[in-house]
């Protein structure tokens, strides 16, 4: 029984007697691992500190402004006029840069003023139509001289005098026609008023003709005679009656006429006059908008700082919308 057990307990143990053969197989390749990455790094560190500066490697190198630099573009471009700064130029904010040619945009302008005053003057002159003035009463944008409106205003004077001299030169030709008509019905009612006398006095001596032929003191023929005058001046006058009516009615036509013909003038100067403030609105804006481009012809140094960059170097060049044409680097830019 102790033998055996003594067989068991050398079995066990017996794996542990052979330990340090396996430990041995692991260590030996791992040793040389760890050697040979000394021995690379040790070698590139050596040539890294012994290797002399002329075998180093070159490389292209760019030197950048650090600041925010000002890229300066022209929203429509155009021909180059005159070029004022060079690269390295020194620059204060506001200083001109270069100058566009700005013949185009003058010219726009100028186009555009002068509709400005057509506009203007014809704004006044159906102003006073409008309102029923006697004359035309005229900005001070025209009146002040600082546009050329003088011409403009005496043709707007002449066609305001032409149109109202045609409009109450009109309106005078109905008004006579109403004093003839009114003259007429006058004249009829008085005849109308004649008749109807001379109808009443034949209708007395009808009466009395009656009355003495009832006692044998006149004849059938009279009575007649009478009865015929009697009839005759009752129609007359009730032709009379008629033609008054029809004369007053052509009367009110005629009245009507002039307000109506009032009206449609009245409308047509509203109308017209709507249009054209429309026209004023739309030239005023363009007006604004044309000036700008004048002025950014010249091309200005938005602040201080070193001119860099220059992509215009001829007079008569072309400078495309949208471009970049120079850099401005601020001060103390590094």
């Amino acid at each position: 029984m102790a033998d055996n057990d003594a067989n068991e307990l050398g079995s066990v143990l017996e794996p542990e007697t052979s330990s340090p053969s396996i430990v041995t197989s692991i260590t030996y390749p791992l040793r040389i691992g760890v050697t040979i990455l000394f021995l690379v790094f040790g070698v590139f560190g050596a040539w890294a500190v012994l290797a002399p500066l002329d075998s180093a490697a070159y490389a292209p190198g760019v030197v950048t402004v650090e600041s925010y630099k000002k890229t300066i573009q022209h929203l429509e471009g155009g021909l180059v006029q005159e070029i004022v700064t060079r690269n390295g130029d020194w620059v204060e904010a506001g200083d001109i840069l270069l100058v566009l040619d700005n013949t185009q945009p003058l010219a726009q302008l100028e186009i555009a003023n002068a509709q400005l005053v057509s506009f203007a003057a014809t704004e006044a002159r159906l102003t006073a139509e409008r309102d029923g003035l006697d004359e035309v009463i005229y900005p001070s944008l025209l009146l002040s001289g600082q546009l050329d409106g003088q011409a403009e205003m005496a043709v707007q004077n002449e066609i305001f005098a032409a149109r109202k001299a045609a409009n109450e030169g009109s309106i005078e030709v109905l008004e006579q026609r109403i004093s003839q008509l009114e003259s007429r019905a006058e004249g009829l009612r008085a005849l109308k008023e004649t008749r109807e006398a001379l109808a009443a006095s034949y209708a007395e001596e009808l009466e009395d003709t009656q009355a003495l032929l009832s006692q044998g003191f006149s004849d059938k023929l009279r009575l007649r005679e009478l009865e015929r005058n009697y009839a005759s001046a009752q129609g007359e006058a009730a032709d009379l009656t008629a033609n008054i009516s029809s004369t007053e009615i052509q009367i009110g036509e005629t009245r009507l006429e002039i307000l109506q013909q009032q009206r449609q003038f009245q409308n047509d100067v509203v109308s017209e006059l709507s249009e054209v403030q429309t026209g004023l609105k739309d030239v005023r804006e363009r007006i604004i908008a044309l000036q700008d481009v004048v002025r950014r012809t010249v091309i200005r140094a938005p602040e201080e700082g070193i001119v860099n960059g220059m992509q215009v170097h001829t007079v008569g060049g072309v400078v495309s919308p949208g471009t970049p044409i120079v850099e401005i680097v601020p001060q103390g830019g590094e």
